[in-house]
């Protein structure tokens, strides 16, 4: 292969400082990052907000059919209201394991103030961002000559129990223990956002930023599950060689098909490629496999020009 024809590289180990700013090539996808781990970041985090989405919608059915009947309902209670009426109370119903006061401090509306539909739809959305309610709803009673104020909240389930597949690197309990979410405490679908990274984190900080929740699911019996896969390498590649066998360099390759993506055990073989002394520099891509949560590992060679 001709050396025009190499991709640029994501990884080179004849120059340590290339880390520093390098254009990495995912599939077709270019990144601009410090480290190939924390560009892989952000397409892995993207995924994950895809399968979050997706986790929710299931849960509630439809976040927009829920937007919906919040407004149509918020529609209905205020078409015979009378303009420049003000807020007279506030109340919290059907609450159980959530107090009023937090969810009142998240609401901008208050007594005193000239009621306004915008702004109770405003207060509905600040109430569920919290997490912790799947549906909440509005109603409107006449109250000392203005307005009671009624959000009829219904929370999520307690979580009874987390159960974690498809980990090998960390223990269940190692993965539990980083979480804020914990069995006995009300399912919030904001809390386990921050989790679900956390748990990015703890696999790419030891060196396995390929990642990824593969499924989620929260039972009606309270029971969340949680499969990740750690990443694999469906095959590796070597590019760019013409006067040095393949097995000459793939004997230093530390990594093998069907292993998990760990990113220290791979910059490793690309130093001990490169420390061979045939080539001017060794870099490494990755390109998406058609097997699922699977990459291919190409490691591209740049021969010196003087090999005899």
């Amino acid at each position: 292969m001709g050396m025009g024809k190499i991709k640029k590289p994501i990884y080179s180990t004849s120059n340590e400082d290339k880390l520093e700013k390098t254009s990495i090539v995912l599939g077709s996808i270019p990144y601009v990052g410090s480290f190939i781990s924390d560009s892989i970041q952000h397409h892995v985090k993207k995924r994950q907000e895809e399968r979050l989405n997706k986790f929710l919608m299931n849960m509630h059915k439809d976040l927009q059919e829920i937007k919906n009947k919040i407004n149509l309902d918020s529609a209905i209670s205020v078409s015979k209201t009378k303009e420049n009426l003000k807020i007279t109370a506030i109340e919290i119903k059907n609450n159980k394991f959530i107090s009023e006061d937090i969810i009142i401090s998240h609401i901008s509306s208050s007594i005193e103030n000239i009621f306004s539909k915008e702004n109770i739809e405003k207060d509905m959305k600040s109430i569920y961002e919290l997490g912790y309610f799947k549906d909440i709803r509005v109603k409107l009673e006449t109250f000392l000559k203005g307005y009671k104020i009624i959000f009829i909240v219904e929370e999520n389930l307690p979580i009874k129990e987390i159960l974690i597949e498809g980990n090998t690197v960390f223990s269940c309990e190692e993965i539990k223990k980083i979480m804020i979410l914990q069995e006995g405490q009300i399912f919030s679908h904001k809390i386990f956002k921050n989790d679900l990274n956390q748990i990015y984190e703890l696999y790419k900080n030891r060196g396995y930023p390929l990642v990824n929740i593969e499924d989620i699911f929260f039972d009606k019996k309270g029971k969340l599950f949680i499969k990740i896969s750690e990443g694999r390498i469906e095959k590796i590649l070597i590019k760019g060689n013409i006067k040095i066998g393949e097995k000459v360099i793939i004997r230093e390759v530390n990594v093998f098909p069907g292993d998990f993506f760990c990113f220290k055990k791979i910059k490793k073989s690309l130093q001990k490629i490169y420390n061979l002394g045939y080539f001017e520099d060794v870099t490494m891509r990755l390109e998406p496999s058609n097997k699922k949560e699977s990459v291919i590992l190409i490691i591209n060679v740049f021969e010196k020009n003087n090999r005899i």
